[in-house]
């Protein structure tokens, strides 16, 4: 009986190890750091398949009902068409030869500014929240 386990001495050994108090660890000092990328690179063809990255931009993010600055905004470009990627358009080849820059509905985050961008959850709630003004401002004129 006087045999303790291994695991049980290996127990008291972790204790013994941490005897102060823990101390709080700040949100903030955890944060994960934001970064807006695009879903893929569209120039491609069989023989030219470039991944060049432009200035890297520092931007406000609203994410949910949280705001992170410095944000960085990875943007691809296309030398040969000359042509820049973002997280929230891409550009379609017409018939012309013309580009016409076209807003996905697959994009995470859309850009409402020259340096602000919104996720799903928040221009969803202010869309949301205009809607039902808008029908109680038109209720009350009935």
């Amino acid at each position: 009986m006087g045999e303790q386990s291994e695991p049980a001495v290996a127990e008291r050994r972790v204790i013994s190890l941490f005897q102060a108090k823990l101390k709080v660890v700040s949100y903030k000092s955890i944060q994960a750091l934001q970064v807006i990328c695009l879903l893929s690179v569209v120039c491609e063809t069989a023989t030219y398949s470039p991944r060049k990255l432009r200035d890297i931009p520092r931007v406000t993010l609203m994410k949910g009902s949280e705001v992170s600055g410095n944000v960085q905004v990875l943007t691809g470009y296309c030398p040969l068409y000359q042509i820049t990627y973002s997280a929230d358009y891409e550009w379609v080849l017409q018939k012309d030869n013309r580009h016409t820059r076209v807003y996905l509905n697959s994009a995470k985050y859309l850009k409402v500014g020259q340096s602000f961008w919104i996720d799903r959850v928040f221009s969803n709630a202010v869309l949301n929240g205009m809607y039902s003004f808008h029908a109680s401002a038109s209720q009350k004129h009935l």
